[in-house]
């Protein structure tokens, strides 16, 4: 597991925001962002070294948001 800092984020829509990404494992994340995100919701995560990966909301508290990726 390895903190990130920040990364960008794009919604099926196409709409875009940057996220912070606390940590992240194999299976998933931890991100937070200000945009109003559900459970549920899919997302495309571009970060750094790594690329664009898909990524599903699984829980939120708050401005926080556990991912697991698809």
């Amino acid at each position: 597991m390895y903190s990130v800092d920040q990364a960008s984020g794009t919604l099926p829509g196409g709409l875009e925001a940057n996220v912070i990404v606390h940590n992240i494992s194999a299976g998933g994340l931890l991100m937070e962002t200000e945009m109003a995100l559900a459970v549920d919701e899919r997302l495309v995560l571009d970060l750094p070294e790594v690329g664009a990966v898909r990524a599903v909301i699984v829980w939120q508290s708050g401005i926080l948001f556990g991912c697991a990726f698809e």
